[in-house]
């Protein structure tokens, strides 16, 4: 073997992610949107991936098809795709397949995945998430009763004894979507490398824990909530901070270091889970334009939140304890 090759190798097996090229799914523009399509997740190849996991950068004989967000946070997103496709409206946001212009033909099933971390690190990562699915559905009352939440000077914070999960998890996100071929935005390569070594010392001395805001969208059509803030997971990352995620309709602010732009707005939140109006971006239950639309709901409205559920079995009195409008 020549010097060449024997430099080719040696940088094969030391970078990070997969050894061999693996081919993407092409993902055509979405009507009526600013995307304009593009690559999206990898090919599911019938044989093993090795390569080097981005997190722990261990080799392993056998990469995992890692979700760059949250699986479970997809799920509003492909049933709002699915009432699309069913009423034959163009697509609004959703994931979809057919061709642009169409009609929703067809949804697509999965969110964007890589071949990115090993077995040992997605099941690192795994109980945290569990811990954001849970906030982002469950009724305040059961995730008091377990300790997931608790209250402090009248705000919900997260539970103490979860509070490491949360930002092992969100953390993790965060050097996921950094490493992910369909993502857009990018840490630095330092800042990455610097929050992975966080994630798996499971060390977070120094730096602010995140805080969440639970949005509420007040425009129905009747039959389910338009502008759904559940269906829309995303991801804000940036090499100058200020990182955010938005998984089920609660948007987590994330400061990465001392000197994040978010620090000084998330020290005064830190660990709270408030909730606010998607329309106007306003994190206070207690304003005037939140108290008036919520006063408007009857108990057989279709929650605000974009569960799909009625408001009496699903946010009254749990996540939003304020006097609303009541029929016989």
């Amino acid at each position: 073997m020549g010097q060449a090759a024997k430099l080719r190798a040696e940088r094969k097996a030391t970078r990070p992610g997969p050894y061999t090229k693996v081919q993407r799914v092409t993902a055509p523009p979405i009507p009526g949107t600013d995307s304009v399509g593009g690559l999206g997740s990898d090919r599911i190849l019938k044989r093993d991936v090795p390569g080097r996991c981005f997190l722990c950068r261990e080799h392993t004989d056998r990469l995992e098809r890692s979700h760059v967000l949250p699986k479970w946070a997809g799920r509003w997103s492909k049933q709002e795709g699915e009432a699309e496709r069913a009423a034959g409206r163009k697509p609004r946001g959703a994931f979809y397949s057919g061709k642009p212009g169409d009609t929703v033909t067809a949804v697509t099933q999965d969110m964007y995945w890589h071949y990115m971390l090993c077995r040992a690190c997605e099941e690192w990562l795994s109980p945290g998430e569990r811990i954001l699915e849970q906030i982002a559905t469950a009724t305040t009352n059961s995730l008091e009763a377990r300790g997931v939440l608790a209250i402090e000077e009248g705000s919900r914070v997260v539970g103490d004894r979860y509070r490491h999960l949360v930002q092992r998890a969100l953390l993790g996100t965060l050097v996921k979507v950094h490493y992910a071929p369909s993502s857009v935005g990018r840490l630095n390569d330092a800042q990455a490398r610097a929050i992975a070594d966080r994630v798996l010392a499971d060390d977070y001395a120094g730096i602010t824990g995140p805080y969440g805001v639970k949005w509420y969208s007040f425009a129905t059509d009747g039959r389910r909530v338009l502008g759904n803030p559940r269906s829309w997971p995303s991801s804000g990352v940036g090499p100058r901070g200020g990182n955010e995620l938005t998984l089920g309709g609660i948007t987590w602010f994330i400061p990465t270091s001392r000197t994040d732009p978010f620090a000084e707005v998330v020290r005064v939140h830190e660990w709270a889970v408030m909730v606010g109006d998607f329309r106007l971006r306003f994190t206070r239950d207690d304003s005037d334009e939140f108290v008036d639309s919520w006063a408007r709901m009857s108990p057989t409205d279709l929650c605000p939140c974009g569960s799909g559920a009625e408001v009496v079995n699903c946010c009254d009195g749990s996540w939003v304890r304020l006097r609303r409008a009541r029929t016989d």
